[in-house]
Parts: structure tokens; sequence; C-alpha cells
């Protein structure tokens, strides 16, 4: 079991850059640490985002990093704390 920003994955990340970051806000259940951990996974995501974006060779990261900030968004007013 591999061990990724504190999140145990049975997988290797796919996108090491941003993907432990955006799995731990999926998976905090305490909604006094999701906004952190939300406000954590959209700086990593933000930032691989803007290190790729003019390469045509990550479209499927791009995509994936779309979907992300789409989960990420609709966690967001599920917790008030997220506003």
């Amino acid at each position: 079991m591999k061990v990724e920003a504190g999140f145990q994955s049975k997988t290797r990340l796919r996108y090491p850059e941003w993907q432990a970051q955006y799995e731990e806000a999926l998976t905090e259940f305490d909604a006094e640490k999701l906004p952190q951990k939300i406000v954590i996974a959209e700086a990593a995501i933000f930032s691989r985002a803007e290190a790729i974006t003019a390469s045509s060779l990550h479209r499927a990261e791009l995509h994936a990093i779309q979907d992300a900030l789409a989960f990420l968004r609709a966690l967001k007013p599920a917790n008030p704390l997220c506003s």
C-alpha cells in the first residue's frame, strides 16, 4: 500500500502531482476539515494545469483535471464552511 500526502492508496496514482490531495478532499468526512482539503486540492490542481496547458501531450490529464474540479465544486455547496 502506497502512502501519498497522508492518503493510503492501493494503486499507483496516475497523476501524482495533484491526485493525492484531490483524493484526500473527496474522502474527508469532517465538515470542518473539508474546506481546507478542498483549497489544498484546488491549489495542486491549478498549479499542475498551469504547467501542462500549453502541451498537447497532456490532454487526458487536462480532462481529468476538469472532472476533478467539477467534483470539488460539487462538494462546496454541500458544506456551508466552503463558501
